[in-house]
């Protein structure tokens, strides 16, 4: 669970020193925590890609047939 962040209870300019290092150690617990839960989640889906893989395309659909479909593209004037 990540740390819960500070309330925010004065504006920035009329802070202190203090919060406003305080302010940034909480941002940086923040990312810290953030980056490492996306690397676990990452570290985790590279144990299992090949098992993945084979799970998606067994699932898939073949010979699919689209029927009326169209293409969407932007056009820049």
């Amino acid at each position: 669970m990540p740390p819960k962040p500070p309330r925010v209870t004065s504006l920035l300019e009329q802070g202190k020193l203090k919060d406003i290092k305080l302010a940034k150690q909480h941002v940086a617990r923040y990312l810290k925590y953030q980056w490492e839960y996306y690397s676990e989640l990452a570290y985790q889906r590279n144990l299992i890609h090949d098992e993945l893989k084979k799970v998606l395309i067994e699932s898939s659909i073949t010979n699919y047939r689209f029927d009326k479909w169209q293409r969407t593209v932007k056009y820049k004037t």
